[in-house]
């Protein structure tokens, strides 16, 4: 396998096969080269947003793209890899794969956490989340639920706040 720099902006790795016939072997290489190409990716700090996977036969290549309106991070480029070789109608022995990536950025680091509000478009989905969820089921927040949320949570779990009296 062979891994180039195109340019800034995007990151190529090749792997000659020599005439593989089997739906395993092709899928067994992509994901080698996944693999490689997102080691590339994470030691980088980079994230993409262009995929292109080229398979090369004896009677000329066939390749597929995938442009996506977000940055992908590294790990998921093996399942993206298997998603464009799905699409593809290869016609002879494969002799050679060639994957890259475009659109190559600085990954931003940010913290993680479920209700963060930095995304306006993951604010508004987890909005319509929430209101499916209230639709169907009763929802309460836990501000809602006042000062002694904590005694009315232990009551569930603890003897002896269930019964009222205290055994010693």
């Amino acid at each position: 396998m062979q891994t180039s720099v195109s340019s800034e902006r995007s990151l190529s790795v090749r792997a000659v096969l020599g005439g593989v016939v089997t739906w395993e072997a092709l899928l067994s290489a992509c994901r080698e080269l996944a693999a490689k190409l997102a080691h590339r990716l994470r030691e980088r700090c980079l994230v993409y947003q262009e995929v292109t996977l080229a398979v090369e036969t004896e009677e000329g290549t066939v390749s597929a793209a995938n442009r996506f309106a977000r940055y992908q991070v590294p790990a998921n480029l093996c399942l993206h890899l298997q998603r464009l070789i799905s699409r593809l109608c290869v016609p002879a022995p494969v002799e050679g794969l060639t994957v890259t990536v475009g659109g190559l950025t600085r990954a931003v680091a940010e913290q993680l956490a479920l209700f963060g509000g930095r995304d306006p478009l993951r604010e508004q989905r987890r909005e319509k989340v929430c209101a499916a969820i209230g639709r169907k089921y009763a929802l309460n927040w836990a501000g809602v639920l006042g000062v002694d949320r904590r005694e009315r949570m232990l009551s569930f779990y603890d003897p002896l706040r269930q019964s009222g009296e205290q055994r010693f």
